[in-house]
């Protein structure tokens, strides 16, 4: 081993530390060859070669002081893996090491660079076996070969002795400034984005950085190659509407003592309307009498304003915003539905700015309830070390498969599900190297998922889906190297998935943005602190652009938890770190306090316990939460795991047992249950038995597991039976009378009559009438009675003539008509009953309806005359007293009207709670009914 400060590559008299000035080192290391040009072997008598795969070095200056800088590592596919320090006497380079099974073969090698200034006397530098006083920091490098302390490492002065330092000389130069290539003035669209590549030399030979000197806030600058005298960069513009103008802006290149400026303009020019875009486009998987939550999250370009709205959807759906801020909103989709809604439903969803709307289908599937399984826990075996595994229906049938990736193992294996909770023999696929992780989403847009699997030396493999569960040959795509971690996301907005990685060796995040075929473009990398590990995908920040949390293998006094603002184009803004310093093992992203501010959540090796950081909204997170300590705490995922609406937690530990913690809906996981002989180091989730709960999917050696749900299984769905009273079995709408009565009552017990709430229960008929719905009129109390004397109690729910009249006006003869009768519990939970109504005629359409009624907010009148004549409609209080005239004309032609009621009197004041009378005179007659007010 040996210093070089003069950049010819090998130790000569004309290495030595300069007196003035900075000093640039290199240091080197020849496995190959001793300092006599000899061949190296592992030990004496053995012709066993010398190879390596880490290092760490540690010199001391004597006769004097000197300052050094940072130390930046010169050998690919070598990461960071303890930190380095320096004093005025020492210096320490930290410990880097190669991905696991990559060992570098005997031969010379350029380990890395720093720089030296003499800070007083004559120092010279030599190698030294260990920081004085430390257990930790040595001379050594690791080696296939057993050295005489420690197991596969080669310690200086023990294992190996030749060794070059500098000696003092006085003289040198000043330290020289480094040169900033010039700049071209910018021109960028309000909403676009636009970047410009930045290049700088030093003639001392030092790494480089850049930064920004001042300029916008939209304005961001990244270090892309530190360099050894040349370092290259980017400048990357993101500006929102609200940005247009002209800007003055400057970059500086540093090395760390002197800077170079360089100046030039910036103009954001307005642009056409930028429609918004959907981040998230969920399914959802819901059991009929349970809920089901889901978040969508969508971002404007421009940074506008947003507003979600259901276009059209079952109405057991629905929409409600969760947070706004100029270019970004959330909302939660509420599913709740009954027995009666059982099968598959679609939901759109819309998104405006107020000038322009996207749209998605959201896809709903209601399942029956159904017995918790009887035997709970599936083994597939399999022949390897299964790492990481991800749930995804691979074949198109509608039930989710399980692929997965190993440990050691070049391949990628697809279980494909059997229904049951089974998985079938999987079928593995050859990809470059062995892989920690795989990610899934349908890249090519043919509506099949695609199979995404990082390797360790530098590549993603890309297996597109047949759409059969089967796999086309691995597409290699250049990334970082030592990648444990791969995302499928839209960060470019153009609704095309992209790729990002987080590359532990270059210290960054590599983003392929996809073409929409298949295809990648090349990666661009920003920068992503030491080491970075694991990564998950939102928008922390709330701008609408995907943003990165980034775990990092960090020191235990150094931030190990990193934010990346997006800028929309699948480049990212400076790191900011966060309130962890722990040694995360997994990160996922959720809002589990339901405030529209993404979450996270991770689990911590070092202190043994499992984590979650409320989010600010800004990019910032709150000091972590402890929920859980665990002794060798791995994987987490997320899901409503007991069907009731809100978001759990499941969370892996190699040395104890699989656990699931229940979200209280405030962010907290006050309840939990573990069980055990379930090995988990990462977990998934999925429904792989089809009965609307995720289930648990984690491996290990030899095999892969899949635990059923049996959190929210049995029949816990609200059962109700309504029917006609037999005295009024043939009279309904069209009749004499002017309310029917139909009965109401519980089913297996699943709830009592007094839950139920009054004003929730709806009448629906699809194609029979003018509308579809009507609700029923509001008692004050319920009248609970046996009247079919089956020894059910049973409430009676009464319709006015005129609101069935509405229901079945288009009924052309008297026919049987099977109804839905619908309410909702006072829990939340809601029902559905069918019922046969005896429909007779209704004769000619002049049916009178107030719906909605309950009126919400408002309310319309709709009736039909067949005749020109006089009209006029009224309100009256159950006194009798008038409280509005709605409509009085002497003329009114004939035809379908429509007069609306905004909840107020006369006097324009609000109408308090209660019931209003209607009397409805016109050609047709005199109309009279109720309308309930609530607010």
């Amino acid at each position: 081993m040996y210093l070089d400060s003069n950049g010819d590559g090998v130790h000569s008299s004309a290495d030595v530390l300069h007196g003035t000035g900075p000093t640039v080192v290199d240091i080197w290391l020849d496995t190959a060859h001793n300092r006599d040009g000899s061949t190296t072997h592992c030990s004496a008598g053995t012709t066993q070669p010398l190879s390596m795969f880490s290092y760490e070095v540690t010199l001391e200056a004597t006769d004097g002081t000197a300052v050094f800088s940072s130390f930046t590592n010169r050998l690919i596919q070598f990461a960071h893996v303890v930190g380095g320090r320096s004093d005025g006497s020492h210096f320490y380079t930290g410990a880097y090491s190669t991905t696991a099974g990559i060992v570098k073969a005997p031969g010379r090698y350029l380990l890395g660079t720093f720089n030296v200034n003499v800070d007083g006397g004559t120092p010279s530098i030599r190698m030294v076996p260990t920081w004085p006083g430390s257990p930790s920091e040595f001379t050594e490098f690791g080696s296939e070969c057993d050295g005489t302390q420690f197991p596969n490492s080669m310690m200086f002065e023990t294992d190996w002795f030749d060794a070059d330092g500098l000696a003092f000389e006085a003289g040198g130069g000043g330290n020289q400034t480094p040169s900033l290539a010039p700049l071209a003035d910018m021109n960028v669209l309000a909403g676009e984005h636009a970047s410009q590549s930045l290049s700088a030399t030093d003639a001392d030979h030092q790494p480089l950085t850049f930064a920004t000197a001042s300029g916008p806030s939209f304005l961001f600058v990244q270090t892309l190659d530190v360099g050894a005298g040349t370092a290259s960069g980017e400048i990357r513009l993101a500006p929102r509407a609200g940005d247009i103008g002209t800007y003055a802006a400057n970059v500086s290149a540093s090395d760390g003592t002197a800077a170079d400026q360089v100046s030039f303009n910036i103009t954001v020019s307005p642009s056409p309307n930028h429609p918004p875009v959907i981040l998230q486009s969920p399914t959802v998987n819901v059991i009929a009498g349970r809920v089901a939550n889901r978040f969508l999250r969508a971002g404007d370009p421009d940074g506008d304003l947003l507003h979600f709205a259901m276009v059209s959807g079952p109405a057991y759906a629905q929409l409600s915003d969760l947070l706004s801020r100029p270019g970004s909103v959330s909302a939660v989709l509420r599913t709740a539905p009954t027995l009666c809604d059982v099968g598959t439903a679609s939901a759109r969803i819309s998104v405006s700015d107020g000038a322009a709307q996207s749209t998605t289908d959201v896809s709903i599937r209601v399942f029956p309830p159904s017995a918790a399984p009887s035997s709970p826990l599936r083994t597939t075996p399999n022949s390897g070390d299964i790492w990481a595994s991800r749930v995804g229906d691979m074949n198109g049938d509608g039930i989710p498969d399980v692929v997965s990736t190993y440990e050691g193992l070049a391949r990628v294996t697809v279980f494909l599900a059997a229904g049951d909770g089974n998985l079938m023999p999987g079928v593995s696929y050859e990809i470059s190297g062995s892989s920690y992780d795989v990610a899934l989403g349908d890249v090519d847009r043919n509506g099949t998922l695609d199979v995404a699997v990082p390797d360790l030396t530098g590549h993603v493999n890309v297996l597109l889906g047949r759409g059969d569960g089967t796999l086309l040959p691995a597409v290699q795509y250049s990334i970082g190297n030592d990648v444990e971690a791969i995302a499928v996301s839209d960060l470019n907005g153009d609704g095309i998935l992209d790729l990002v990685s987080a590359n532990q060796v270059e210290g960054t995040v590599s983003v392929l943005t996809g073409v929409g075929d298949g295809t990648f473009r090349p990666k661009r990398d920003s920068s992503a602190g030491v080491r970075p590990r694991f990564i998950a995908v939102s928008d922390f920040d709330l701008d609408g652009r995907p943003d990165l949390a980034v775990t990092l293998i960090a020191g235990r006094s150094e931030p190990a938890l990193l934010f990346l603002p997006g800028l929309g184009d699948g480049t990212f803004g400076a790191p900011i770190p966060g309130p962890f310093t722990g040694f995360a093992i997994s990160v996922i992203s959720g809002d589990w306090n339901v405030d529209g501010k993404p979450d996270l959540a991770l689990s911590d090796l070092r202190n043994h316990t499992f984590q979650t950081f409320a989010g600010q909204g800004d990019g910032t997170f709150a000091s972590p939460v402890s929920f859980w300590s665990s002794p060798e705490p791995y994987g987490l995922a997320s899901d409503d795991l007991n069907g009731d609406g809100i978001a759990d937690l499941v969370a892996g530990d190699i040395g104890d047992s699989t656990r699931v913690f229940f979200g209280n809906g405030a962010g907290g996981f006050p309840r939990r249950t573990s069980f055990a002989g379930l090995p988990a180091q990462y977990v998934a989730l999925g429904d792989l038995n089809q009965d609307g709960l995720a289930d648990i999917v984690s491996g290990s050696f030899g095999a892969l597991y899949v635990r059923l749900n049996t959190f929210a299984s049995g029949n816990t769905a609200v059962e109700a039976r309504a029917f006609v009273p037999k005295e009024q079995k043939p009279i309904f709408a069209g009749s004499d009378r002017d309310a029917i009565e139909i009965r109401l009552e519980p089913v297996h017990e699943s709830y009592a009559n007094e839950q139920v709430d009054l004003s929730s229960l709806t009448l629906s008929s699809e194609g029979t009438g003018s509308f579809s719905q009507i609700h029923s009129v509001v008692p004050r109390d319920a009248v609970v009675s046996d009247t079919d004397r089956n020894g059910i109690a049973e409430i009676g729910i009464t319709f006015t003539r005129s609101d069935l009249d509405a229901l079945f006006d288009r009924v052309d003869r008297t026919k049987m008509v099977n109804a839905e009768l619908r309410g909702s519990i006072l829990d939340g939970r809601t029902f559905c009953a069918g019922v046969a109504l005896n429909v007779k005629n209704v004769g000619p359409p002049h049916a009178v309806v107030f719906a909605p009624n309950p009126l919400n907010p408002r309310s319309k009148l709709t009736f039909a005359t067949t005749r020109p004549g006089s009209a006029r409609a009224q309100l009256f209080d159950l006194q009798g007293r008038l409280v509005r005239t709605l409509l009085d004309v002497a003329v009114l032609e004939a035809g379908t009207h429509e007069v609306f009621f905004d909840g107020k009197s006369s006097r324009g004041q609000p109408v308090s709670s209660g019931v209003l009378f209607y009397r409805l005179t016109s050609t047709e007659g005199t109309f009279e009914g109720r309308i309930v007010v609530l607010k």
